[in-house]
């Protein structure tokens, strides 16, 4: 403690974690919304795993698991809860694909950073 008191405000700044950092990925997985959808997440619409970069990872989340959406400089936008929609599928050649829903549970507009 007393080392972080010697530091100068700059020096502090090297040492503190920020955005998606101190997100426990384990615990909440992280996940980026591509560019164009960016108006549904800020409008507070449901978003599908097929809306972000990490598009396969985002479709193996359980239902009920809550996640973090980030911005491509690391700051936190939201926190959103997944729920599977695999049964509300309709019969498909792609019925293989992995589905799932995620409802926004807090938003950051301008993200935490």
């Amino acid at each position: 403690m007393h080392e972080l008191e010697a530091l100068s405000p700059e020096q502090l700044d090297e040492h503190l974690m920020r955005g998606i950092e101190v997100i426990d990925r384990h615990k909440y997985p992280v996940f980026h919304l591509l560019s164009a959808y960016a108006s549904r997440l800020t409008q507070g619409q449901p978003l599908l795993n097929t809306m972000f970069e990490e598009m396969e990872e985002a479709g193996e989340v359980p239902s009920g698991a809550v996640c973090a959406i980030a911005d491509e400089v690391g700051g936190i936008l939201a926190m959103v809860q997944a729920q599977r929609l695999e049964k509300l599928q309709r019969k498909n050649p792609y019925a293989g694909a992995k589905i799932a829903g995620f409802r926004p549970l807090r938003i950051f507009p301008g993200g935490l950073r």
